[in-house]
């Protein structure tokens, strides 16, 4: 049975091998191996584009493991395109970048936005009855349309960033008078007007509110040509001087200028509204109005069926707005001056609406613009965490309790004064005594500890700054009798981060009040408590807090960083905007002919490459020898956490200069569970050379205690 089952593993190994070489992955440059932290993952297994070491699962392990294995295979492959830069244009829009949690309207210059911003708009004149009447086109928004995030918004939207409408309206199309209009149409002598792109005869509009309406197209047609309207073609017979012959599935009638008439009994209307005679019949032509013989009656309010939205005004997305006496009420009309257009209908507020994300864009009907979440300025982001620690050495002292803030950069991340201002990656924050004032705590350059006393209550964020790229943050904390109580960081635009600890002088800390629980107050983001949040937090600045629920368990606090303030890149476009993308240096490399994949008992050189060791140190026994242990190793001697899994960076495991990864879990579900994270890196939630995945049940450690 165990033989049957190695056979298939190795059928397994191939096939994923075969798969991989097909896919999106780059010939191999084997590179030297850099310090070790999963927060740089997938590197050093991918490098500037290329593959730079293979995954390997034991040839007694469960097929668990290759799934685990095929999840970190497919995700390494979307890592080794080397892309280069990409710019999106909109030509003859409107962008602009908006503030996190801000109202789209005021970044984008305040509506209404017309013909002179918005091309495609209309901005002309119309005639009714010999007389010309001026009109334009508008768009608009109202404070409703926010670029939304979770904090401030809805935690549920996590680190998620979406075009929300708080209200009906946010969005609104007006077809505009710009002079009063009191005339009533009628079907002898409508009120011709093109809305949305689509042609319409108002035949009657003696109520403020309510007209009537037919909806067709018009064309011109030469003699020959056919138009196709509602299912049914519509051809031009004969153009005579001053009558045209116009059939319908075989019905003809004969119309003159100015004529409308049903074509048979085809419930098409046609209306010829201009003849264009010439001796020679190829060069005579007709304009046109084709349309359904039914008059819809619309009023304030309604759905807008005629553009395909259903019937019940409360699943329409949008509906009319008629006002023929607008009276000011949208901007740009006055006096009898009529509007017509459509209003945004959803309030789309809550993750469990379909929410607009990055790419997507709220569309008027009939296609003829739209306004879009296009993206977020171009930011690198770096990851913080806040700990606890009892086992800070000094030259002089052992095992002292500290609070530990560290990033995920190499000697940068801090900046600490001392004299002279100093870069490091990791602050310490020591306790004080009624005596003796607490202090920050770095590590310099010849690995010495320097300790900077914190200069009283309050008025530390002075001494230690978080720097990373153009953010630059004061960081301090508060103190009762020289014990830190809060730790602080000033950010201008969302409001303070505030987290709470308990510190004592002889103890190791927690955070909040009670320690291994997380509590909502215990991380407080600009005035709203996120302490028990079990989705990723986002604030206006762009910062991420990841999982304060679960990190605020494990004492923890954990959050991404960027660069610089992130904003979002909205878009508004009209029936005559283009888009264009331009990218450059994009290259797509393969893996085809190049080893992907492992069983451990097939690996001859374990010094050669990289690897990603899949599976504990029972089944896998590379893992065991790169844990210094006998092949299989179960249960606490493992070293594996009971109950939960974990991801290991052992450097120079065989001797070499090459590093491996260990996707480990105490069972087989546990060992996927960790496979399954890794592949999500993108997350930005690993750090370090150690992580544990999952809850341990217990204090011990151990590692697939059976052999799966």
């Amino acid at each position: 049975m165990q033989k049957d089952f190695v056979i298939k593993a190795k059928h397994a190994v191939k096939r994923v091998a075969a798969i991989s070489a097909g896919a999106t992955l780059m010939g191999a440059t084997m590179m030297g191996a850099v310090a070790a932290d999963l927060s740089d993952y997938p590197a050093p297994f991918v490098t500037d584009g290329q593959l730079n070491g293979i995954v390997v699962v034991g040839a007694t392990a469960d097929m668990a493991d290759m799934i685990g294995a095929g999840d970190i295979i497919a995700t390494l492959t979307q890592a080794t395109v080397t892309t280069g830069t990409s710019s999106t244009t909109t030509i003859g829009g409107k962008s602009d970048e908006v503030t996190l949690g801000l109202d789209v309207d005021s970044a984008l210059d305040a509506s209404p936005y017309t013909d002179s911003e918005i091309d495609g708009l209309i901005d002309g004149t119309i005639e009714f009855n010999d007389t010309d009447y001026d009109v334009h086109e508008a768009l608009t928004f109202d404070t409703n349309l926010d670029v939304a995030i979770s904090i401030g918004d809805d935690s549920e939207y996590g680190s998620n960033i979406y075009l929300e409408t708080e209200d009906e309206g946010a969005f609104n199309y007006y077809f505009v008078f710009d002079e009063a209009f009191t005339a009533n149409p009628t079907v002898a002598e409508p009120l011709k007007l093109n809305i949305l792109g689509k042609d319409i005869r108002i035949t009657a509009w003696a109520t403020d509110n309510k007209f009537t309406l037919r909806a067709g197209t018009e064309a011109v047609l030469a003699q020959g040509e056919s138009i196709e309207v509602d299912g049914k073609m519509v051809t031009i017979d004969t153009i005579g001087e001053t009558t045209v012959a116009v059939s319908v599935d075989g019905e003809t009638e004969f119309l003159s200028a100015d004529d409308t008439e049903e074509i048979g009994s085809s419930g098409i209307e046609v209306e010829i509204e201009d003849i264009l005679y010439t001796d020679d019949a190829d060069s005579r032509a007709v304009m046109v109005f084709v349309g359904t013989d039914v008059s819809e009656e619309v009023t304030h309010g309604d759905s807008m069926e005629l553009f395909g939205e259903p019937e019940e005004e409360a699943d329409a997305e949008w509906i009319w707005y008629v006002d023929k006496t607008d009276n000011g009420n949208v901007a740009g009309s006055g006096t009898n001056m009529p509007v017509i257009g459509a209003t945004h209908n959803q309030e789309w507020n809550d993750a469990d609406d379909d929410m607009i994300g990055v790419g997507g864009r709220i569309t008027l009907p009939n296609d003829y613009g739209y306004v879009e979440l296009t993206g977020t300025t171009d930011v690198e982001y770096a990851t913080y965490t806040i700990s606890f620690d009892d086992s800070f050495d000094t030259e002089d002292e052992n095992n002292v309790p500290v609070i530990k803030l560290s990033s995920n950069l190499d000697d940068e991340g801090f900046t600490i004064v001392d004299g002279t201002t100093h870069n490091v990656d990791t602050i310490y924050i020591r306790s004080g005594t009624a005596s003796a004032a607490a202090s920050f705590t770095y590590i310099d350059s010849d690995n010495d500890a320097n300790d900077v006393a914190i200069t009283g209550e309050n008025t530390s964020e002075t001494q230690v700054n978080l720097k990373f790229g153009d953010t630059d943050w004061n960081l301090g904390t508060t103190q009762l009798l020289n014990v830190t109580k809060t730790i602080f960081i000033e950010d201008a635009t969302s409001g303070n981060i505030t987290i709470t600890v308990t510190q004592a002088v002889d103890a190791e800390g927690y955070l909040g009040t009670t320690a291994e629980t997380a509590e909502t107050a215990e991380l407080d983001v600009g005035g709203t408590d996120i302490g028990t949040e079990d989705e990723d937090q986002r604030n206006a600045y762009g910062v991420i807090f990841n999982n304060p629920d679960s990190n605020g368990d494990n004492d923890k606090v954990e959050f991404t960083v960027p660069d610089d303030q992130v904003e979002a890149t909205v878009t508004l476009a009209g029936p005559g905007a283009s888009v264009t993308t331009a990218t450059e240096s994009v290259t797509i490399n393969t893996v085809a002919g190049q080893k992907i994949i492992s069983l451990d008992s097939d690996v001859s050189d374990p010094t050669a490459t990289n690897m990603i060791l899949v599976g504990g140190p029972a089944v896998n026994s590379l893992t065991a020898k790169a844990l210094g242990l006998a092949f299989p190793t179960s249960g606490a001697a493992s070293t594996v956490p009971e109950g939960a899994a974990m991801l290991k960076y052992v450097e120079d495991a065989f001797g070499g200069s090459n590093v491996v990864l260990i996707v480990a879990g105490w069972e087989k579900a546990e060992t996927a569970a960790a496979a399954s994270v890794l592949s999500q890196y993108a997350t930005g939630s690993l750090s370090g050379d150690y992580q544990v995945v999952g809850t341990p049940s217990t204090a011990a450690v151990g590692g697939e205690a059976t052999t799966e």
